[in-house]
């Protein structure tokens, strides 16, 4: 515990600059805040059923994310990607 506090007391300023400016989240690791969806998925159903609707789930839910993240209309982006022209997720 030492260690973690004698890190974080070095790096302060970079460590709370997400109490300065709002556009940075509170976590900068995208797959960390997916990761309970997709465990939420597994309570509720019991399982994913098969590997083949765990495989489809999971882009899917990855295209979502990026398109929240690049601000886009979940509405938006998902319509567009059913007419077959989806957004660039770069």
């Amino acid at each position: 515990m030492k260690y973690l506090l004698d890190a974080f007391l070095l790096r302060v300023d970079q460590v709370l600059t997400f109490l300065e400016d709002l556009s940075i989240p509170f976590t900068y690791n995208q797959a960390e805040r997916d990761l309970p969806m997709v465990k939420a998925k597994h309570k509720i159903a019991g399982t994913l059923r098969s590997e083949a609707r765990a495989t489809a789930f999971c882009p899917i839910r990855s295209y979502q994310s990026r398109m929240r993240k690049q601000g886009h209309s979940m509405l938006t982006a998902l319509t567009a990607d059913f007419v077959g022209k989806p957004f660039p997720v770069g």
